[in-house]
């Protein structure tokens, strides 16, 4: 057995709750006690305990101070790692480290500090001094992020620097009361980031632009073909990315700026410069290229993973966690040829490439992302399981409604008659749009889909049943119940339910069996039976307590409170 090594504590930066707080309320406790004997000895130690006195007083005010300081100190924290440089990025030489903090890819070269002027500058200058919010737009590793630097370093060295880091990092902000101040700089890399979880809005940005802040943001270019179709209004972020005003950056580097490399420490690169472009050169991108292309040919889960992470970016929502990458990595499970070591695929997808860069980095605690390179060139269609994960996140994690349904159809356009998909679309209607029409509709497809479906059985049949169409949901719930495996214990649970509930014919054999499955500690979960519960109020059943009581009951196990009925005591 492995044995747990203690934890090195960790002390706390805050200097709100630094252990030297103690030492007021201590003085004030040993002058509190002092005062009435030192009053006693004559006029001088009187004046001198009400010296004290004040000493004292101060103490009472020690945990407004501790707060002040501890609220000033994480606003402070939020600032710097969120990421808002308040004097501007004015000095003439910024190192690979600055940016690397400021989302450039990372280079094979010790040193990148140096930049090749680009084409575009004076446009993008131009436009900015005339208050237009900018996206610098183009395929991955064109160099947007860097140009977006260098023309702010150039022109307004010494303007506040608002510059949202992770996918959260505006929403962190603003609920700290950082907004941009008027005139400050919003560099916004990889747009993207920020309209998926919907913490940007065209309100916001709006507002920031009246407030005479000057905007500029980065996209890939197929991110934005995605957001700039005028006649994909559902696509969430449509509406910011056609306020700004869009410039396109090319990786590959005209004439000019090919003559002007050659005063650069690039200059013994200037044919490879030439061939692919400075930003891939750079990063690595063949490098990256080969080692994604070398994980498919190997059919291996590192592959499997860097194409799910692929399409959740594609997608457009943003940095997605562990637990997420590798569940959704098993939608490709039928292109493996090998088991699954989740520690060795996640060391294989995050290692360095040339010592540079990860085709998965890390850009927050637990957010992931792929390698943009891939994203970017990306060309296989999205299959239909992983569209219906994504479905699902979408609705119950980000709340996004409309986004969710359109994901849901196109799982269903992928793969028409894949029972769980229409399924999980069926429930989703159902129980969140309310559209009981479509919802039947979709139950039907789905059953036509696979007769031998348990769960669609199931499910449907508690629909049937809450519209008073018990025929047909007796039948079903029966079918259900026996093609249940003995995976599927809780569906067997909750079929019984609705006959023990709906059915005089089945209400001993249900009961019975409903009774012995609670007692082997099998229940349903977070599985709802309130359409169940509503006809039966409906109805004014007089068995709807005893029905409330095993709801109750097969949600939390706890059957204790089923005793106090007769019918369930003679079951």
């Amino acid at each position: 057995m492995l044995s747990r090594k203690p934890q090195k504590a960790v002390r706390s930066t805050d200097p709100g709750q630094s252990a030297w707080w103690l030492l007021p309320p201590a003085c004030g406790t040993v002058v509190g006690a002092t005062i009435p004997y030192l009053s006693t000895l004559g006029p001088k130690w009187a004046a001198a305990c009400m010296a004290l006195n004040a000493i004292g007083g101060l103490t009472a005010t020690t945990p407004q101070f501790r707060e002040r300081i501890s609220a000033r100190f994480h606003n402070q924290q939020i600032t710097d790692t969120a990421g808002v440089l308040k004097n501007g990025i004015s000095n003439k030489h910024i190192s690979n480290d600055d940016l690397y903090s400021l989302r450039v890819h990372r280079s094979n070269r010790k040193d990148i500090t140096d930049f090749v002027r680009r084409d575009i500058q004076d446009q993008l200058v131009e436009h900015l001094h005339n208050g237009k919010p900018i996206l610098i737009e183009g395929p991955s590793m064109s160099g947007k992020t860097r140009l977006a630097i260098e023309t702010i370093r150039s022109h307004w060295p010494d303007s506040p620097l608002w510059f949202p880091r992770d996918d959260d990092s505006i929403e962190k902000l603003l609920k700290n009361d950082q907004p941009p101040t008027p005139g400050a700089i919003v560099l916004l890399d990889d747009v993207d980031r920020f309209l998926s979880n919907q913490s940007l809005t065209l309100g916001q940005l709006n507002q920031w632009i009246s407030n005479s802040c000057i905007i500029m943001a980065t996209m890939m270019h197929s991110q934005y073909i995605k957001y700039s179709d005028r006649t994909n209004e559902k696509v969430t972020g449509w509406d910011v990315v056609n306020r700004l005003e869009r410039l396109t950056l090319n990786p590959s580097l005209s004439a000019t700026e090919l003559n002007a490399a050659q005063f650069t420490s690039y200059a013994d690169q200037l044919k490879q410069i030439k061939n692919i472009g400075l930003g891939p050169l750079l990063g690595c991108a063949e490098a990256v290229r080969t080692a994604f292309a070398d994980e498919l040919e190997k059919h291996s889960w590192c592959g499997a993973l860097i194409k799910a992470a692929t399409d959740w970016r594609r997608i457009g929502l943003g940095p997605a966690s562990r637990d997420q990458l590798t569940s959704l990595s098993l939608s490709y499970k039928n292109d493996v040829w090998e088991t699954v070591d989740w520690d060795d695929t996640w060391k294989e997808a995050t290692k360095l490439i040339n010592h540079t860069t990860p085709l998965l980095r890390q850009v927050g605690e637990d957010r992931w992302e792929v390698l943009d390179t891939i994203a970017d060139e990306a060309d296989w269609k999205i299959n239909a399981t992983a569209l219906d994960t994504y479905a699902t996140f979408l609705h119950t994690e980000r709340g996004d409604i409309d986004q969710a349904q359109e994901m849901y159809q196109r799982a269903i356009d992928a793969d028409p008659h894949h029972a769980d998909i229409l399924g999980n679309y069926v429930l989703f209607l159902e129980t969140v749009r309310g559209d009981m029409d479509q919802a039947q509709d979709m139950y039907q497809r789905a059953i036509t889909a696979d007769p031998h479906n348990a769960t669609s059985l199931g499910n449907y049949s508690q629909f049937l049943f809450a519209k008073s169409d018990d025929t047909k949901a007796i039948s079903l719930t029966e079918k259900a119940i026996t093609l249940a495996d003995d995976n599927e214990k809780p569906l067997l649970t909750e079929c019984h339910f609705y006959l023990f509930a709906h059915s005089s014919e089945h209400r001993k054999e249900s009961g019975g069996a409903l009774k012995k499955l609670l007692a082997d500690g099998v229940t349903t979960g977070d599985w709802s039976f309130e359409m169940n519960l509503e006809r039966l109020r409906r109805e004014e059943d007089p068995r709807l307590e005893l029905l409330e009581a095993v709801a109750q009951a097969l949600g939390d196990g706890d059957t204790s409170r089923l005793n106090a009925f007769e019918e369930w005591r003679d079951l």
